[in-house]
């Protein structure tokens, strides 16, 4: 019986295996046909840098296709490595990340932006909100498509309430802790008073951070950014009408704008940094499953973007 329990375990995952290499294959391919190589060296190009996924130092648990901010980083840095790149277009498909990493992805943006001297376009796909909206801000231009979901600027902390579980189930825990606040985010007790001004103070300055980003990159004022930054997403319509970006268009329409304002002809090729490859899948399944706790990943408490 255990013997087929384990001949059983063994073929679903290599199931599992098979259809997440043809799935990154086919992935692979299908970028590889919508980029084109220069035909010969130092051939004037737009550069493409892909932002897929929650924005975060670990892979996304819910998705093959995510990318950690040290990989989009390393992709970033291919491209700034290419001379021949006169141009830049961030393509974002993002409903957005933790606060860090999407403050170190705007700033690597601008840096490259600022050290290689050229022009970036961001492009919305389906998403670009929160901390995908912080980094688009890096953008010289947004482009989104009329039905797009942008915005969404706010900041949110959360977790699970289990004050009733000791009651109910004889279920609790033994705290012990080298400061009154160090067992702050406590699912098993009710804050006090001074915790939840402290996180609420948390909330509100990265918020504030956020805010000025905005009115700032935008060009909004104080008023407009407090009426646009209560954490509701507009559709890329609304988010025109209220100055979050800057004209409605698709990838195609991004890249045309960012080969004029470059000065480059319309046939000037695309180039994509390294995209996926078979082991960074395994690597990522292995960083999935290893090193971090089931209750970590079941009861996340980060400060996020949102």
């Amino acid at each position: 019986m255990k013997q087929n329990l384990w001949v059983s375990y063994a073929l679903i995952l290599l199931f599992v295996t098979a259809v997440g290499v043809s799935s990154i294959q086919n992935y692979q391919s299908e970028v590889k046909s919508r980029t084109t190589r220069p035909t010969w060296k130092g051939t004037p190009s737009v550069g493409v840098l892909v932002i897929n996924g929650p924005i975060s130092y670990n892979y996304s648990s819910t998705s093959f296709y995510s990318q950690t901010i040290d990989q989009v980083i390393k992709n970033l840095e291919q491209l700034r490595s290419n001379s021949a790149i006169k141009s830049l277009v961030v393509r974002i498909n993002s409903p957005g990340g933790t606060v860090g990493a999407s403050q170190e992805l705007y700033e690597a943006i601008l840096s490259f932006k600022s050290q290689n001297k050229i022009p970036v376009t961001v492009s919305v796909a389906d998403v670009c909100a929160s901390g995908g909206y912080w980094v688009a801000l890096a953008g010289d231009t947004i482009f989104a498509n009329s039905g797009s979901l942008v915005g969404s600027i706010g900041v949110i902390m959360q977790g699970f309430d289990f004050t009733d579980v000791p009651d109910k189930y004889g279920i609790n825990t033994r705290t012990y802790k080298s400061g009154k606040y160090k067992d702050l985010l406590s699912s098993w007790r009710d804050p006090t008073v001074a915790e939840n001004q402290l996180i609420q103070g948390l909330i509100d300055d990265v918020h504030a951070q956020f805010k000025a980003y905005v009115q700032q990159r935008r060009n909004l004022s104080s008023k407009q950014v407090n009426a646009l930054a209560m954490g509701q997403v507009f559709s890329g319509r609304q988010a025109l009408n209220n100055g979050l970006i800057d004209a409605i268009g698709s990838f195609e329409t991004a890249v045309k704008h960012s080969k004029e304002i470059a000065g480059l002809d319309e046939s000037a090729p695309l180039v994509y940094a390294r995209d996926q490859s078979v082991s960074d899948w395994f690597d990522k399944l292995s960083l999935k499953f290893s090193g971090v706790s089931p209750m970590q990943w079941a009861f996340p408490k980060m400060l996020e973007l949102q």
